[in-house]
C-alpha cells in the first residue's frame, strides 16, 4: 500500500525522492516499496508504517525523538547536522 503516509516514510526514512508530481503513481516509489516489504507479513508491516506515520512521523511535527528509526533515518541526520 503505497498512501500519502509511506510515502512520507520512505522519503524521510529513506530519502528517497519521487519524480513524479504525485509521488504515488511513480512505478520507481511503488518497486522500492515492494523491496522493503517482508515476504508473508505485508499486513503487519503496512499497519506498522501507518502507525509510525501516525504517532511519530507526522507531516508538520515529526516526533524524532521517540522513533525507533533514527540510526538509518535520513531526515533524521539533515535535522541532526543542521543543528550542530
Amino acid at each position: 500500500m503505497v498512501d500519502t503516509n509511506f510515502i512520507r516514510i520512505v522519503e524521510r526514512v529513506f530519502g528517497f525522492k519521487s519524480r513524479k508530481a504525485r509521488a504515488r503513481c511513480d512505478k520507481e516509489l511503488w518497486e522500492f516499496a515492494q523491496k522493503l516489504v517482508p515476504k508473508g507479513a505485508s499486513r503487519e508491516f503496512n499497519l506498522a508504517v501507518l502507525d509510525l506515520a501516525a504517532a511519530v512521523c507526522t507531516a508538520r511535527t515529526p516526533q524524532c525523538s521517540k522513533c525507533p528509526l533514527t540510526a538509518v533515518c535520513a531526515y533524521f541526520k539533515n535535522v541532526k547536522d543542521a543543528h550542530s
